[in-house]
């Protein structure tokens, strides 16, 4: 019911009470004297106007202000990995041909200069390269494909024997990392069992972000923008903490680095490691500005060149430690419109397994934590696409990988590792991308209408769990142990709800929610913590758990809660069974989802103009049928149709029921993955 009227309705039998109640006017005396109530008369009383019952399609106008930055092609990519090299250029149309016939819309094109430092310096190398990418665009182009480049960044390799001008660790020392010991990262030890991408013997050599390398790389990258390309794919911009058989490397110490960390902190570097000690923390953070640092002039070059190209900065760590470790955070790009992020997620088996078991003996705590990867993307990126790179074994577990990607509304990269230009099967990325292309506005187009909130911080990442904690293993972790197992919790119930990150986090993008999570936020600066009393005294909700609010952004132990006196719901942990039924608990005023689905079924809802997604994805191993859903419908919206599909090429209506508010549908069978689409 409209709220205005709801309230003019209200106050009409107020009036009427009211009325009715008044006492009767006698000629004397002057002053009236009410009437004595009759015993048996009734009484008029007021009737309460009933709260309409919450349902997904209440927030959808704030989801639908959520601006869109990047182009429509961008948001709606399907994408595969291309290696090109000079002197083949009697295969690249016939590759082409065939991508294009994949239903693939952006290649990923590789070539020398994702690798190799050569290609870079060697002027004739260069211009070799850069003209092939350009033959290559414009051929991706005839076939209505886009094409972004993919190039190194901070890695170079040098081939073996590679004399000075091959060799940047030789013609350039001062341009290398250095590690915390005061030894530059330039490897000729490593193996391809160790990193696969190198081979013995090779020259690994990481490059200082401050150094005279940044202007080199620069001029390259303006260069390389005059071949067409539609956009720019940037790897391994990185402070590896190990690499090979290195560990605690912990780049980098170089003077141009100690410069920037005192004009940044006054502060001179850390001479150890130290978790206790304030520098050390605060340069742990500093190396995420460090890198943005990088990748921003990066992405300026190219859109000096291109200002319509499309700009993605790829990192492997998603949620995980890797970001602490390797330095570059994915969510420190939240904020900018610009600068979107290529995420790698890998398997079970990650890419050492070279294709060989990928997701297929995965638990369902595995394939969801997966899934919370792929949420923290979305919120990582904020309204931007999400092109999440992944490695499938065989179509069994690559379908779901692409599954829950699509259930997102994110980009499937297909791949099978480790190459990143390899594929499970032309006939499963043709099946997949096609059925893609088929439903592209229901896949990429709609909006969460999920009404929870999960905070992800990067700041507790760091600090509070100080590089630990891997993509499927995160149980002896403060913060990352209590915000999976948050996740974890709320897919097996079939919650629906968002990652949002806290890096430039405001309350417009809290508004759609009704409830925000806290799940082991220990460290929480004041602007944080004013933050979460607005979203409470602007009528949500808040569950704390574990340390949640006890330390400043710092680390810094308080004193008195940040979050003290805001009404909260609190759990020691969600990480027992005990918790999870506290948190299910707590959840309430939130639109009813009730489905006889079991646990392995993940389950999204999303919703545009006209439009409501159901997405279901199914972990196990076995079809499953007479799924049941019914979900709360707004009073007087009418439906128009629903209708099922999926990959193996089903594609009807639904037999649905409307009534009393309430939306009823079943779905026949589900193999691994299917799309219910509602119309209104």
């Amino acid at each position: 019911m409209n709220l205005h009227f709801a309230f003019r309705l209200f106050a009409f039998i107020a009036l009427l009470t009211l009325l009715a109640c008044a006492p009767e006017e006698t000629p004397a005396p002057a002053i009236p004297t009410p009437a004595e109530p009759s015993p048996t008369a009734p009484q008029p009383v007021a009737t309460p106007v009933p709260t309409p019952s919450p349902t997904f399609l209440d927030t959808l106008p704030l989801r639908l202000e959520v601006p869109r930055p990047y182009p429509q092609w961008a948001r709606r990519a399907r994408i595969a990995g291309a290696y090109f090299e000079p002197g083949e250029e009697g295969t690249y149309e016939a590759r082409l041909d065939a991508l294009a016939a994949q239903h693939v819309s952006v290649v990923l094109a590789d070539c020398p200069l994702g690798s190799f430092y050569s290609a870079w310096a060697d002027d004739a190398e260069f211009a070799a390269n850069r003209d092939l990418i350009r033959r290559v665009t414009e051929g991706a182009h005839r076939r209505g494909m886009k094409v972004v480049l993919y190039l190194t960044s901070l890695e170079q390799i040098a081939e073996e024997g590679a004399t000075a001008g091959r060799n940047p660790a030789g013609a350039h020392p001062d341009w290398v990392q250095v590690s915390l010991e005061g030894d530059p990262l330039a490897f000729s030890d490593i193996s391809s069992e160790q990193e696969h991408w190198l081979e013995e013997g090779e020259i690994d050599v990481w490059m200082a972000p401050r150094s005279g390398y940044r202007d080199f790389y620069l001029s390259r990258v303006r260069e390389v923008m005059t071949s067409g390309v539609d956009g720019l794919w940037i790897d391994v911009t990185y402070l590896p903490e190990s690499i090979g058989g290195h560990e605690g490397l912990w780049p980098s110490h170089d003077p141009f680095s100690a410069e920037a960390f005192q004009a940044a902190y006054g502060l001179e570097l850390p001479p150890a490691e130290d978790w206790d000690d304030e520098a050390w923390r605060k340069w742990i953070v500093w190396r995420h500005e460090d890198l943005r640092h990088f990748l921003l002039a990066v992405k300026d070059e190219m859109k000096a060149v291109n200002p319509k190209a499309v700009f993605f900065e790829e990192n492997w760590s998603a949620d995980g430690s890797g970001a602490t470790t390797y330095g570059n955070d994915p969510t420190i790009y939240a904020p900018l419109s610009d600068v979107a992020t290529g995420h790698e997620i890998g398997t079970i088996g990650d890419r050492m397994d070279r294709g060989e078991t990928g997701m297929e003996q995965a638990s369902l705590e595995q394939w969801q934590a997966f899934a919370t990867m792929v949420k923290f993307a979305r919120g990582a990126d904020r309204g931007k696409p999400s092109w999440i790179l992944t490695y499938g074994y065989q179509p069994d577990d690559a379908i779901r990988l692409a599954g829950v990607i699509a259930s997102q509304g994110a980009n499937y990269y297909e791949t099978r590792g480790p190459g990143m230009a390899d594929s499970v099967g032309q006939d499963y990325r043709r099946q997949i991308f096609g059925w893609m292309a088929a439903h592209e506005a229901e896949i990429f187009d709609l909006e969460s209408l999920a009404q929870v909130a999960l905070l992800y911080s990067g700041r507790n990442r760091d600090l509070v769990d100080q590089g630990g904690g891997e993509p499927y293993k995160v149980e002896d972790d403060g913060f990352l142990k209590e915000y999976r197992a948050v996740a974890s919790t709320l897919f097996s119930a079939h919650v629906p709800f968002d990652i949002v990150v806290d890096t430039g986090l405001t309350l417009d993008h809290l508004r759609p929610y009704r409830w925000l999570v806290l799940a082991g936020v220990e460290c929480l600066s004041d602007s944080q913590a004013a933050l979460v009393r607005d979203f409470v005294d602007n009528g949500g909700r808040i569950v704390l758990t574990g340390d949640a609010g006890w330390a400043d952004e710092w680390g810094r132990p308080r004193q008195t809660n940040a979050l003290d006196g805001v009404p909260a719901v609190i759990i020691e942990t969600v990480a027992d069974k005990a918790g999870r039924r506290q948190l299910l608990g707590a959840l309430d005023g939130l639109p009813s989802l009730d489905t006889n689905a079991p646990p392995e079924v993940m389950v999204e809802v999303r919703g545009g103009r006209r439009l409501m997604t159901l997405t279901l994805v199914n972990f196990g191993r076995e079809p499953v049928s007479d799924l049941n859903f019914e979900l709360r419908w707004p009073e007087g919206q009418t439906v128009y149709e629903v209708r099922w599909t999926d990959p193996e090429g089903s594609d009807g209506p639904l037999e649905y029921d409307l009534q009393d508010g309430l939306l009823s549908l079943s779905v026949p069978k589900l193999y691994a993955v299917g799309l219910v689409t509602i119309r209104f």
